[in-house]
């Protein structure tokens, strides 16, 4: 058997501030390009005196000085987990784990909100399917199905390590799958990225989808 505590996980990050010298060369295979770079290759970076940048191919005697600012905080993350229940035997019972992060580095449209949305799509519909009294409609998957959402991951996968490392005897050595659907949707490309044990199961699931 196991039981999953879902706790406030606080964490404190210190990263220095620091500075470096870099010295600023491009070439390729044996062509060195030298000059202003062209208009398209040209970005929006402002001197101190609000004066714009040239952009330049290498190479370059210049030197580059990069200094970083960071906020020393310490702040709570909270992990959401949700658990349908199969119809396996506690012994007989190895869970399948799905999940993703909520934090993003930026807007997040693809990563990692495509993915909740996903998520929360996925755990409805089996939930309702769980409760429904039709026969027609009913299903509950023999394994449990785990959902968690993630916090914390642009940190360095915060989250989901610490509820690994609170967990890893009652559930990880039983569970048999993890499914992260970190980025679902971006693009017109379907990449997927798993263990070959799984590569079977995969190609079936694929074949199911309809194509319009």
């Amino acid at each position: 058997t196991f039981q999953l505590t879902v706790s406030t996980y606080t964490f404190q990050l210190t990263v220095s501030t620091y500075s470096f010298n870099t010295h600023i060369s491009t070439s390729s295979s044996n062509i060195h390009i030298s000059g202003i770079a062209p208009q398209d290759f040209q970005g929006d970076c402002e001197t101190d005196k609000n004066e714009k940048i040239k952009y330049y191919f290498g190479p370059s005697n210049l030197k580059l000085r990069l200094k970083t600012d960071n906020e020393f905080v310490v702040k709570k993350m909270w992990n959401v987990v949700a658990i349908l229940k199969g119809s396996a035997s506690v012994e007989d019972d190895h869970p399948i784990v799905v999940g993703n992060h909520r934090d993003a580095w930026v807007f997040g449209a693809a990563d990692p909100n495509s993915g909740t949305a996903s998520l929360l799509e996925m755990a409805a519909t089996f939930a309702l399917a769980a409760r429904s009294p039709s026969k027609d409609t009913f299903y509950k998957p023999y394994h449990s199905i785990i959902f968690t959402s993630w916090s914390g991951e642009e940190f360095n996968l915060l989250g989901s390590t610490a509820f690994g490392e609170l967990n890893d005897r009652d559930l990880f050595t039983r569970a048999q799958a993890y499914l992260n659907v970190d980025t679902a949707v971006g693009g017109k490309t379907l990449s997927v990225e798993s263990s070959p044990s799984v590569k079977k199961a995969f190609k079936e699931a694929v074949q199911e989808v309809k194509s319009y």
